[in-house]
């Protein structure tokens, strides 16, 4: 058996080197080693707490060297391409990229690519900020809506330090459409800048509230005439000939019954001193129960005869109003 072996065994091993040269041969031509191009787009890690990517980096174009299979299997399956930032400082890095093919081709296809990225990254910050319920309709005739509520009251907004400082308030849209009684409802917030358009890149906490629009009775109004209530004496030689309240009336609301008892309002008016004719600024106080309805602030002209000198430019008198005496 031996002694057949080895005859002609110089064409024996000629053979079998030919047949594995064959084999390698077409493994080739059916599959061929090729170059191609990939576009990637690298993953930041390792971020230090405090900062946050503001510039990604750039979507990258790789080299690949391989045969047309591995090539076709690294297409379908991806490249994960990540950037290290451990221990990297706010503004612009140039940062080490690590490049990882499917485990299946590894060590069968090479790779060319840059070995570091720039990435600028920015300071990290959060602040809260109070929300702001926005809502459109009217209520139904006969009542009014009371401040809506938003719980919680605040939320914390987080991003980029130029991110956040863009953000002016941060609202919660109610749909109150149809409404007849009072809306309880979860909503989600919005940050808005100066202009009212939304700040995008920063993140809210919580993302929703719960927002409470409580019915009211509305208050009846009434008109009251305003009358002055004189305290005090004039300089010696001057006498007050009139007064007049500019505007003349004051509207104040309130509970019809505490309404209906009224007709007037005095204000305190001190004479005490008055030299010559003036004009000053008064602040009212309303009735007890009632609220007014708009500005409370008047302006008195005082008229006197027996001034000496000419009347001064009608100013805001310094002094407040003076209670009548008893």
């Amino acid at each position: 058996m031996i002694a057949l072996l080895r005859r002609n065994w110089e064409y024996k091993l000629l053979s079998l080197v030919l047949s594995i040269l064959l084999f390698v041969i077409a493994s080739v031509q059916r599959n061929p080693s090729r170059t191609s191009s990939m576009t990637v787009q690298p993953d930041v890690i390792g971020v230090p707490a405090d900062l946050a990517v503001k510039v990604p980096p750039r979507v990258e174009q790789v080299t690949l060297t391989g045969t047309t299979e591995d090539l076709e299997l690294v297409r379908k399956q991806g490249i994960q391409v990540r950037v290290n930032a451990n221990g990297a400082a706010a503004g612009k890095n140039a940062l080490p990229v690590g490049y990882e093919l499917p485990k299946a081709v590894r060590g069968r296809v090479s790779i060319e690519a840059p070995p570091m990225l720039e990435v600028e990254l920015e300071a990290r910050i959060e602040r809260s900020v109070p929300v702001r319920v926005l809502f459109e309709n009217q209520p139904p005739p006969g009542f009014e809506y009371e401040t809506p509520q938003a719980t919680p009251e605040q939320v914390t907004v987080t991003g980029l330090a130029s991110d956040v400082a863009q953000v002016e308030r941060v609202v919660a849209l109610l749909d109150n459409t149809g409404a007849s009684g009072a809306v309880r409802r979860e909503v989600p917030v919005v940050a808005q800048d100066k202009n009212q358009q939304v700040v995008s890149r920063v993140n809210l906490k919580p993302t929703r509230v719960e927002v409470a629009l409580l019915l009211r009775q509305a208050p009846a109004t009434k008109t009251l005439v305003l009358s002055a209530a004189l305290s005090g004496s004039s300089a010696p030689g001057v006498r007050l000939t009139g007064y007049q309240f500019a505007p003349s009336t004051i509207v104040v609301r309130g509970e019809p019954t505490t309404l209906s008892k009224l007709s007037s309002l005095l204000v305190p008016v001190s004479l005490s001193g008055l030299a010559t004719a003036e004009t000053r600024k008064v602040s009212l106080t309303p009735p007890p129960g009632t609220v007014f309805a708009g500005p409370r602030d008047v302006q008195l002209t005082l008229s006197v005869e027996g001034a000496t000198g000419p009347p001064p430019t009608p100013t805001a008198s310094p002094n407040p109003p003076v209670p009548p005496k008893g």
